[in-house]
């Protein structure tokens, strides 16, 4: 009876999670801290305390910006992902402006289902982390600026990834 109650609680505080995240939409402002999700892939996480987003109308990409730290973050939510395509996406030079283009400093690194990559370009460093969840779906979380925020970058990618929760889609 005690597991049926707990399992109960679970599944409440399951749903009241959904409930309290923001579902992403272009046109969309998200507050530092804010739980936001992309019901279509079933995947939701939680803006870093630093980091406030927005959609801009014509993009599928999550912007972040912070009153705190000198830098931009964008969240790439991916479908139909492997671990191979992750790994090609993040092998690839990111664009960082019209002058700047990031390439890889290190080779990635896999830690389970979540894969890291460094960037450098100059003075700006790049900073992504990629999740994939259990439908092929995927969030690509990536941060760039001045040298001096790399390990602000690194705390924001953990916050982010350790706040992504992925659902499966046929569950939906």
């Amino acid at each position: 009876m005690v597991l049926v109650a707990l399992g109960g609680m679970a599944l409440e505080a399951s749903l009241w999670a959904q409930d309290a995240a923001h579902e992403l939409r272009p046109g969309q402002h998200y507050e530092r801290g804010a739980m936001v999700r992309d019901s279509a892939r079933a995947v939701s996480f939680t803006l870093p305390a630093d980091w406030m987003g927005r959609m801009p109308v014509d993009s599928e990409v999550l912007l972040l910006s912070s009153p705190t730290h000198d830098g931009v973050g964008l969240v790439a939510l991916l479908d139909t992902m492997t671990g191979e395509r992750l790994v090609e996406r993040l092998s690839e030079p990111q664009e960082f402006g019209e002058a700047v283009v990031l390439q890889l400093s290190k080779p990635i690194e896999q830690v389970g289902q979540q894969w890291l990559a460094s960037y450098l370009s100059g003075h700006v460093v790049g900073r992504a982390t990629a999740l994939l969840g259990p439908d092929a779906q995927a969030v690509v979380f990536f941060f760039a600026g001045p040298h001096a925020e790399a390990k602000a970058f690194e705390r924001a990618l953990a916050e982010l990834a350790a706040s992504t929760q992925f659902e499966s889609i046929a569950s939906l």
